[in-house]
């Protein structure tokens, strides 16, 4: 009996123990399945900071819309959720401690960082320079040490490793130091965007935007228009705002994106909404809308801006003889060579100068096609990136000539990019904070040659004083040698002279002698 009873209390004490067990197993995990729940709402709200920078008070050349601009900016991304630092009127100064202070918050919490400025803004050899305030620009080289450059903005960005920028400038307006500059380029000049950042410019590259005669630039009030508007992708709010400020102007001020976005951005999420009831069945949007003719040209425009190929330019003024990019296409193609059917076997990028073009437009047995903006095209490689710049032999010649000169030895200018040139390519991305991807960008390029200027413009004067020198040097050996045969044809005619007198001597003896006989 008592080794039952003892066994009965074992066992009790078994279940006890196993029951207190499982019971604190489920509180544990319990605990961490509401931590791990927590961790997960906590990440799905990210942190968003704006730095909004609005500049009109200029002594020479005032704005009229920029603080207004900036104001308004400022206000909508308050209401979307975006901690929001303020300048207007700023000073050098303020506007490099107002970006510190971006920069600062942005690398501690991350999320989404947002820049936008509107002011004077000024490009001088392939960079652009955002003006403060009270900025004593006369003379071209003092902008860089008077002005912000644009890409310190995305520097600090890069450096914060957040994951996604947007940085919209509506800084296009005319070149208030345009007199006291040597070369006088209109706008802003073209920056590829980093990857996972977005750069929004209030027109093209090299053209000029305007103030608007509103209480805001045209721009900006497209932007504010369309920014509320909810369940809108960032690159669909700015092809909206392109049709529409496009529209306004007459197709002189286009804006334009460089994006490499890798995910969905929305400024205002669309609201939740019950699903229908089966008594109430949903309608559904037609898939395709109506076609805009100006949306189409754009687009066809853009898919062979950068092209070369006096072809496909042609085919643009047959296909839009009154179009709005005429003129453009018509000044390009008068500086277009005719392009070689045949391209060098040993250049490793022989298909460079390949494109295929499909013409946008609607067909009867197809969905219309609607304008694609920048934003919507396939991402390309860096190597791809680099064929359609469609750069001849003779301009990679010219390209590995100034990396050479700037310092990036290219090992030899033979218009093959080999590895010593991709290294050197590597090496001058590098110092400029580019993406170290050893292929060229059309900005790239522009920058290496506006850089390389004045070394090139040495060697060419070089070069020309040693032509001149040789030339000189075969002058003058040509002269000597001219002389020396000269010499010699006195000297063989005098020879011939005194043989004919010694002749002459020696018959008129023989005539004395044999003639008294």
């Amino acid at each position: 009996m008592r080794i039952a009873s003892s066994r009965r209390v074992a066992i009790r004490l078994s279940a006890l123990v196993v029951l207190s067990v499982w019971i604190g197993y489920i509180a544990v995990a319990t605990e961490a399945d509401q931590r791990g729940l927590g961790r997960i709402e906590a990440d799905a709200v990210q942190h968003r900071l704006a730095l909004v920078i609005g500049n009109s008070a200029y002594a020479a050349t005032p704005l009229r819309n920029p603080v207004n601009d900036a104001t308004a900016i400022a206000k909508a991304l308050r209401e979307f959720g975006f901690e929001v630092i303020e300048r207007h009127d700023a000073d050098r100064r303020q506007m490099r401690q107002a970006l510190r202070e971006f920069a600062d918050t942005l690398r501690q919490q991350r999320g989404v960082g947002l820049f936008y400025y509107a002011g004077h803004g000024v490009q001088v050899n392939g960079r652009n320079y955002l003006i403060p305030v009270g900025a004593d620009i006369r003379r071209e080289f003092e902008v860089p040490d008077e002005a912000l450059d644009a890409r310190s903005v995305l520097r600090a960005m890069r450096l914060a490793d957040n994951g996604l920028n947007i940085v919209i400038l509506d800084a296009c307006r005319n070149n208030p130091f345009a007199r006291s500059f040597r070369s006088v380029t209109e706008g802003l000049a073209r920056m590829d965007a980093p990857t996972g950042s977005l750069i929004a410019y209030a027109t093209a590259p090299g053209r000029v935007a305007r103030d608007g005669p509103g209480e805001h630039g045209l721009y900006t009030a497209a932007l504010l228009k369309h920014v509320r508007e909810p369940g809108r992708k960032v690159e669909d709010v700015l092809k909206q705002v392109r049709l529409e400020v496009r529209r306004a102007t007459g197709g002189e001020q286009v804006p334009w994106e460089s994006t490499s976005l890798v995910g969905d951005f929305y400024f205002k999420r669309a609201p939740k909404v019950d699903h229908p009831t089966a008594s109430a069945p949903p309608k559904h949007p037609p898939l395709y809308g109506p076609v805009d003719p100006m949306a189409v040209e754009l687009a066809y425009w853009e898919s062979i801006r950068e092209s070369d190929n006096p072809a496909l330019l042609q085919a643009y003024l047959a296909r839009y003889p009154g179009g709005t990019f005429v003129d453009i296409a018509k000044f390009k193609l008068s500086e277009l060579k005719p392009t070689p059917t045949r391209l060098e076997s040993q250049d490793e990028d022989k298909d460079s100068s390949a494109q295929t073009v499909v013409l946008p437009g609607p067909a009867p047995t197809t969905p219309p096609v609607s304008a694609e903006s920048p934003s919507e095209r396939p991402y390309l490689s860096p190597k791809e990136s680099e064929k359609i710049l469609n750069l001849s032999r003779q301009r990679r010649r010219e390209a590995q000539l100034a990396l050479t000169l700037l310092g990036f030895d290219t090992k030899g200018f033979d218009g093959i990019f080999g590895r010593y040139t991709r290294a050197a390519i590597s090496r001058f991305q590098d110092k400029h904070s580019f993406e170290t991807t050893g292929y060229f960008t059309s900005e790239q390029v522009d920058l290496l040659f506006n850089n390389a200027r004045e070394p090139l413009a040495k060697w060419k004067q070089k070069q020309a004083r040693q032509a001149a020198a040789k030339e000189k040097r075969r002058k003058q050996q040509a002269e000597l040698a001219r002389r020396a045969r000269a010499r010699a044809q006195r000297r063989a005619a005098m020879e011939r002279e005194r043989k004919k007198k010694l002749e002459n001597r020696l018959q008129e003896k023989d005539k004395r002698k044999f003639g008294n006989l």
